[in-house]
């Protein structure tokens, strides 16, 4: 009789351990993986922190170009208008003033500094380059929202499984509903506009 009661609490014991170390490997399992979102939240508000200030940075650094040039261009303009309307019809003085003012003009604004620094006006490079620096920083965003996804799906399914669904009732690890979905709209491509 003592023999089979010692089996009988070698056996209890035995299984008591084996349910403690499933229960403490239940747990440290479920909270790697919790903290694993919270990481991926992190680097999902990093890349939408990213896009914040990308598109501030280059749609401002876009719109000062764009509106460089137009002045550039603008005064250039009507400084050749005068010199073209000067030589139609106009005296020689009227020519020789309509010259000045062009000239005068180019070096107003610097005309040659800005042809050294710019060989060539570049806002249709820096509205390409603005639109390739969104598409990357959407990219990274979808990454870091796909990466987010996959880790609240991992946990997920970890907390669902046995023994750990006990373990994580017990221990109060809640399922993870927080995924990212396609928001209403999101097959339409965003409006940026450079001129407002």
């Amino acid at each position: 009789m003592n023999k089979i009661l010692l089996i009988v609490i070698a056996v209890v014991v035995v299984i008591g351990g084996i349910l403690v170390l499933l229960g403490v490997s239940s747990y440290n399992s479920l909270f790697t993986k919790k903290e694993a979102i919270e990481a991926q939240w992190s680097e999902v508000e990093n890349q939408l922190q990213r896009r914040i200030d990308m598109v501030t940075q280059l749609v401002g650094a876009v719109q000062g170009v764009l509106t460089q040039e137009q002045k550039v261009f603008g005064d250039i303009a009507n400084a050749r208008a005068g010199l073209t309307q000067a030589l139609k019809g106009g005296s020689k003085q009227e020519v020789i003033d309509a010259d000045n003012q062009l000239t005068s003009t180019l070096q107003r604004i610097q005309f040659l500094s800005i042809t050294e620094a710019y060989p060539e006006l570049k806002s249709n490079e820096n509205v390409r380059r603005l639109q390739d620096e969104i598409a990357g920083t959407e990219n990274r965003l979808a990454v870091a929202r796909r990466d987010y996804n996959q880790t609240v799906q991992d946990y997920n399914t970890s907390r669902g499984q046995f023994p750990a669904v006990i373990m994580a009732g017990l221990l109060g690890f809640e399922r993870e509903d927080n995924y990212f979905k396609a928001a209403p709209g999101a097959s339409e491509a965003p409006k940026v506009e450079l001129n407002k």
